[in-house]
């Protein structure tokens, strides 16, 4: 695509990735606003090639797409949002701009370039309003009402989670959930989450251990499961797994969802998680003391 790429006019393309309930934005450095990652289609890329690509760069995440794509054998049609934007460096800029979410994270901070990344929530993004461009707010909701669409247009009769129940030199690794969760807001929780369509349950749960705390974690065995219905609806299968650290002395590292983390003896952890897992602390109990192998 190199003959379109002018001198006073280029192609480049933007996306608004969605992860639980939140929209990603970052700082951008030259202009002092809040914009959607993205960048220039480089020559000989489509605009779905170019914006998986500056994903990939900019904050190291594969992106499911959101929207149909019509596909005609060796036409594929997608309803797209092209914007003529001003820019100070080009006299124009032809924006494609695409919705989707990550299909993994690795819970960055900052962009390749060293700017600023933070997941707005639909009130973060009402209370920053008249400090955000018009267009930019406008499609952010979008994106937030186009996951809320794909998610529930997805949506299994149940999904399957697991949890990590990590020992270090006796004490449990105990996390604390978001105030504005719409699942146990604000309750000690352990390291866990969904497992993706597909994938293997021990990859999904060293995938959100990783994500969650920045810890690598080696997984042992299963020692408790649960059914229940999320304070949303939403009906999960538990697993929880026993787990230690793949290596020593690494430094927890929480993501946006969880705002403590707490190193806590077994029997006074127990006191303070979330009761749904007294189960799992009392299995543990059990094995430490020799209790389960005499019940076989």
């Amino acid at each position: 695509m190199s003959e379109i790429n002018w001198k006073t006019k280029c192609w480049v393309t933007s996306i608004f990735l969605v992860k639980e309930g939140r929209v990603l934005l970052n700082w951008n450095k030259n202009l002092q606003i809040w914009v959607p990652i993205g960048g220039h289609i480089e020559p000989g890329e489509n605009p779905e090639e170019a914006v998986r690509r500056e994903a990939k760069e900019e904050v190291g995440a594969d992106i499911e797409l959101f929207g149909t794509t019509l596909d005609y054998d060796s036409v594929k049609v997608r309803r797209q949002i092209i914007q003529i934007e001003k820019m100070p460096h080009h006299n124009e800029h032809i924006n494609i701009i695409f919705f989707g979410k990550p299909t993994n994270w690795e819970n960055k901070q900052t962009t390749d370039e060293d700017e600023k990344l933070k997941w707005f929530t639909r009130e973060e993004l009402e209370k920053e309003k008249n400090n955000l461009r018009k267009n930019i707010y406008e499609e952010a909701l979008e994106a937030l009402q186009l996951a809320e669409k794909n998610s529930t247009k997805k949506q299994n009769p149940f999904s399957i989670a697991t949890k990590a129940f990590i020992i270090e030199k006796g004490k449990a690794l105990l996390i604390k959930r978001r105030a504005t969760d719409a699942h146990c807001a604000g309750v000690w929780d352990l390291p866990g989450g969904r497992v993706s369509f597909e994938e293997n349950p021990v990859d999904g749960l060293k995938r959100e251990v990783k994500e969650e705390t920045g810890l690598e974690v080696e997984v042992d065995m299963p020692f408790g499961t649960k059914h229940y219905t999320r304070d949303d609806g939403q009906t999960v299968t538990g697993i929880t797994f026993l787990c230690k650290l793949k290596k020593q002395n690494q430094k927890v590292v929480l993501s946006e969802e969880h705002t403590e983390y707490l190193w806590e003896e077994v029997e006074k952890a127990r006191e303070i998680v979330y009761p749904g897992f007294l189960n799992v602390f009392d299995a543990y109990r059990k094995i430490k003391n020799g209790e389960l192998a005499k019940t076989f």
